[in-house]
């Protein structure tokens, strides 16, 4: 369970560093900050279990948790094709 745990922690750390420095994401500079500070955790998080090979039930649940975010948070900054209402599409 400790690759899962990395795995997730890799996805959060790299978006972190992206959603750092891209101009897409146009947040205040104390959530750039932020972001800076737990890619740079995530990435020693990382070096720690994969020497230990170990993790807890609760950390685990916390960096599924935390990769779902992030990627949820990603996706919604990801450049679409137009998207079409409900309302326009056709009756029947």
């Amino acid at each position: 369970m400790w690759l899962v745990s990395v795995i997730c922690l890799s996805v959060v750390g790299l978006l972190c560093v992206v959603g750092t420095f891209h101009h897409r994401f146009d947040d205040n500079l104390g959530m750039r900050i932020g972001m800076g500070i737990l890619g740079i955790g995530c990435a020693g998080r990382v070096v720690r279990l994969i020497e230990t090979q170990s993790i807890s039930p609760d950390a685990l649940v916390m960096h599924v948790g935390m990769a779902m975010f992030a990627l949820g948070l990603a996706w919604r900054y990801l450049p679409r094709p137009i998207a079409i209402h409900w309302s326009a599409l056709p009756k029947e």
